[in-house]
């Protein structure tokens, strides 16, 4: 069984959502080497856009801003048993291995969620 790899006690990740028209370009190249150093077979344009049909991003970083881990997500309107209803879509997501079994991600995913919900839901 392989141990667990875990970040320094002492180090933390901060999530932001971020809307992905205002990613930076030194920043989508951040997120695209993250993602092709943990995956094989990542092609540079359908990672932009997969990119640009999302809504917004969550970045992970650390206390220097440096990015360990992102999560792309859309929301929109579907309809279901007579409802309408929203639907929160996670796309590309990855966390730097020596980053996992920290909470930033999912206390983040929650916060987004919370952001982007309609105000009616």
């Amino acid at each position: 069984m392989t141990p667990r790899v875990c970040a320094p006690p002492a180090a933390r990740l901060h999530g932001r959502v971020v809307e992905t028209c205002t990613l930076s370009a030194g920043l989508r190249d951040a997120m695209f080497t993250l993602l092709t150093s943990h995956f094989v077979g990542v092609d540079r344009r359908t990672f932009e856009r997969d990119l640009d049909e999302k809504r917004c991003a969550i970045l992970l970083e650390d206390d220097a801003s440096r990015l360990h881990g992102f999560s792309t997500m859309v929301v929109y309107e579907s309809h279901a048993a007579g409802r309408s209803v929203w639907v929160v879509y996670s796309g590309d997501t990855i966390v730097d291995r020596a980053w996992w079994g920290t909470p930033a991600l999912a206390r983040s995913w929650v916060r987004a969620v919370r952001q982007l919900a309609p105000a009616n839901v």
